[in-house]
């Protein structure tokens, strides 16, 4: 999966979930997990090759990322 923007639980009150369990995502811009609202990431296998990972960056969001395998791949992270 080719993407520029990958955006889990994007407003107060969202929730977002995404489960990988193997292949490539290259995402080209920024990852948020929980940007005002809930992101739930969950990886098990794969690459995910990522320029900017954000966790629970923004205020009253909840971000919870579980990895068990694979490789996430960021130029930079911010929890």
């Amino acid at each position: 999966i080719t993407t520029n923007l990958i955006n889990l639980g994007d407003n107060a009150g969202a929730t977002g979930d995404f489960t990988m369990n193997g292949g490539t995502l290259n995402n080209s811009f920024e990852t948020w997990i929980g940007n005002f609202g809930t992101g739930n990431f969950t990886f098990t296998g794969g690459t995910i090759n990522n320029t900017i990972g954000n966790i629970a960056r923004s205020t009253g969001s909840t971000g919870t990322v579980t990895m068990s395998g694979g490789t996430w791949n960021n130029s930079q992270l911010f929890v």
